[in-house]
């Protein structure tokens, strides 16, 4: 899978009705295919690439591009373990909070994730508007608020 980071999207969900929620951050797969797969396919590949081993969520201050670049440091910040649910139409999205705790000063514009802790760079993208964050602060994503989605290139 190729990674592209994307500007984050707004998501219907119903419930008792229609309702448009805002997402933090969106991040887009795209696979090296001429053709259009099947959402089936999305899905299997979505789990199969998030549930082998537990995901980390890591915080850039700029565009991460291909290697994982401008990651936050300083404060205690870590990578952070991200707990995916099911793919469903192509797209997953965070089932557990993602938290990080004690950051330094510093302004959040893109996430990305990694195959482990210290693991290897998978891919990134853009947060919907950047967050200033004070030294000591708690940057958080709520639950449904992390989007991967597998698309068509």
């Amino acid at each position: 899978m190729v990674a592209q980071a994307v500007a984050a999207r707004a998501k219907d969900r119903l419930g008792n009705g229609l309702r448009r929620r805002r997402k933090s951050a969106h991040i887009q797969s795209f696979g090296r295919n001429e053709m259009a797969r099947a959402t089936t396919l999305k899905n299997t590949l979505l789990d199969l690439y998030l549930s082998g081993a537990t995901p980390y969520i890591s915080l850039h201050t700029a565009d991460p591009g291909a290697t994982g670049t401008d990651e936050v440091a300083g404060g205690s910040y870590a990578r952070q373990a991200a707990t995916m649910g099911a793919a469903a139409g192509g797209a997953t999205d965070n089932t557990a909070a993602i938290e990080f705790t004690d950051m330094p000063a510093c302004s959040v514009t893109h996430c990305g994730i990694w195959s482990a802790l210290a693991g290897a760079w998978q891919q990134g993208g853009a947060l919907t508007a950047s967050k200033t964050v004070n030294a000591g602060d708690t940057f958080r994503f709520p639950v449904g608020d992390l989007d991967v989605e597998e698309v068509d290139v």
